[in-house]
């Protein structure tokens, strides 16, 4: 059932190497999540960060299962506005410089 709340502990073992769009997010004074409500859960990314597009309101992006060690990844908080933009975290391949002003 998408709608009971669960703890990361639960959502990694009900949801092995898949990305997570979490809603209704519980945190700690450290915004450490606590728990939430799996909206949707896919192996794609895509799929996420679709119904990100379409969520008004705050949420978080999990991926459960190990980080690839041919990327760097880039860590972002995901809000959406009243239009339904939203910010997206990236992947970028080793060999590609990223500048940061």
């Amino acid at each position: 059932m998408m709608n009971e709340r669960l703890t990361p502990e639960q959502m990694e073992q009900k949801y092995p190497d898949e990305w997570l769009f979490i809603v209704d997010c519980e945190h700690s004074e450290d915004t450490e999540l606590l728990s939430g409500r799996v909206l949707v859960h896919n192996k794609s990314r895509e799929d996420i960060y679709d119904a990100s597009s379409r969520y008004k309101g705050s949420a978080a992006i999990r991926y459960i299962g190990g980080m690839r060690k041919d990327v760097v990844y880039i860590l972002c908080q995901i809000q959406s506005d009243n239009w339904g933009f939203a910010q997206r975290a990236a992947w970028i391949p080793r060999n590609l410089s990223l500048c940061v002003n």
